[in-house]
């Protein structure tokens, strides 16, 4: 029997595979945790029948397609080109598997973020024992230990991530896990908790490093407060993703140079970044009361993924504002891989892999967890042209001028997703940042010459002539370095809008 369960706007559609009852007596997966005699699809149907949401269901999964996505460390290593030695050196964890499942049990943030759709929302968090009761399903039922939670922020009510934390040590469960926090509602207590129950690795919203800024926004939280909670998440072995976002109403020189000054007294214990160029979220505090902080919107915001337009009542116009937003993003990304290397300027980042170091290693040899990584993500990717790919990045930047003569700026290289380079570029003055990678690992593209693959980044998408002019001569002389190295393998196929 096959039918469907609506959640709010989502639809759910029920196969007519049957799932095994997991016994209600205890598992050998957790001593002591009595698990529920129901299944995933069971929990389901209970939830839209009252009416909830998706967070008090049990996710379950096609195990062929897991079975599939299993990896040995030994796989791992083969996949990222370590060498001989480093090989060998890892030995003993050669057969240790990595398998990582995702899960959500809480949603809405009571924060009052300006710029985020979940502010000032009400949590709703599924009964800790539940929860628990659910993981130790999962972790018999697929024979996994490593999780991925999806929720808004776990300690988004300190008392529940506590209790969250007891009943996973009470459970011994023996499980690595990561998750969204929320730096303001931390302490020692908590983060001693959250570590030994199986924490590896956060994703942190500082968003704008400067006090004025954050005041703004509503964040609760002082910039002095943010790099003493970092270092207490490194200190403790956890790995800190760090999130910005750039060019937020008002934002001025001052405030940029923050960013700077943030990222490089920080380096030591930030571990990743993710840099967003800002847009108005619809349904936002920003988007309801606008004139509150000082914008006016010039277009509804749900009219386009990048935000409605707006000005600044007292400072930019959309189009000196458009401009800031993306510069400051790559200002931002320039300081990250100036205090951090090429890597760090892109927030790609391998789960598996660093599941797999945590497990193999363990929190207190972070410091090898994080060489290792960064051998394995940027030394020696593996991909057939990744030589051709640092060629090519000494070529252009040696080439400034032949690029030059042509209208186009080369302001620098940086890693990039799918193994690939970023370039940050400016065409005619306008910015104009552009992936460069294997087609094979990115095969959504505006243009591909022989085996590489040229496709935008959101911030700086291919909509005006200047841009589209400057995608062609990238295009062009993408096409004779790799005409010059022998990687031609047919004619160029152009998708940038003419």
């Amino acid at each position: 029997d096959q039918r469907t369960l609506q959640f709010g706007r989502g639809t759910l559609l029920l196969g007519n595979r049957n799932l095994r009852q997991v016994p209600p007596e205890g598992s050998s997966a957790a001593p002591g945790v009595v698990l529920p005699a129901v299944t995933p699809r069971d929990e389901a149907v209970r939830a839209a029948g009252n009416g909830r949401t998706t967070v008090h269901v049990t996710p379950w999964f096609d195990a062929a397609n897991l079975a599939k996505r299993r990896q040995t460390g030994l796989e791992l290593l083969e996949r990222y080109q370590f060498p001989p030695a480093l090989v060998t050196q890892m030995a003993p964890w050669h057969d240790k598997t990595t398998l990582i499942l995702p899960m959500l049990f809480m949603q809405g943030c009571n924060s009052h973020c300006a710029f985020c759709v979940n502010s000032m929302s009400s949590i709703e968090a599924r009964d800790v024992a539940a929860v628990v009761r659910s993981i130790a399903w999962l972790r018999e039922t697929y024979d996994v230990r490593f999780f991925h939670f999806l929720n808004t922020n776990i300690n988004g009510y300190y008392r529940y991530a506590d209790a969250f934390c007891d009943a996973l040590l009470d459970a011994k469960l023996d499980i690595l896990w990561s998750d969204s926090l929320n730096l303001r509602v931390l302490d020692a207590p908590l983060l001693d908790k959250l570590r030994r129950s199986g924490l590896i690795r956060v994703a942190v919203g500082v968003e704008a490093p400067s006090d004025r800024m954050l005041s703004y926004i509503g964040k609760g939280m002082t910039v002095r407060k943010a790099e003493e909670r970092l270092r207490m998440l490194h200190e403790a072995g956890i790995w800190t993703h760090v999130q910005f976002i750039a060019g937020m109403p008002t934002e001025t020189e001052e405030d940029i140079c923050a960013y700077e000054s943030f990222v490089e007294r920080t380096a030591a214990y930030s571990d990743g970044f993710a840099v967003s160029p800002f847009y108005v979220e619809p349904m936002s505090l920003l988007a309801r009361e606008p004139e509150r902080f000082g914008i006016e919107l010039l277009a509804p915001t749900y009219e386009s993924v990048n935000g409605g337009a707006f000005r600044e009542t007292a400072g930019l116009g959309w189009d000196a504002k458009q401009r800031q937003i993306a510069d400051t993003t790559q200002r931002v990304r320039r300081a990250i891989e100036k205090a951090k290397g090429p890597r760090y300027s892109t927030s790609a980042l391998d789960l598996d892999l660093l599941f797999w170091l945590y497990d193999s290693l363990g929190p207190q040899r972070k410091a090898d967890i994080v060489a290792l990584y960064e051998r394995a993500t940027w030394d020696e990717p593996n991909s057939p042209i990744a030589q051709p790919l640092r060629v090519l990045s000494t070529e252009m930047l040696r080439d400034r001028a032949v690029l030059a003569r042509y209208g186009v700026t080369l302001l620098s290289v940086t890693a990039g997703p799918h193994h690939g380079i970023v370039l940050d570029l400016r065409s005619a003055g306008e910015p104009l940042r552009l992936v460069v990678a294997q087609q094979t690992d990115m095969p959504r593209n505006l243009a591909a010459i022989g085996p590489f693959a040229i496709s935008h980044l959101p911030e700086t998408p291919v909509d005006s002539a200047h841009r589209r002019a400057g995608l062609r001569v990238v295009a062009a002389y993408l096409r004779r370095c790799a005409d010059r190295a022998g990687l031609m393998v047919g004619e160029a196929t152009q998708r940038a809008p003419a």
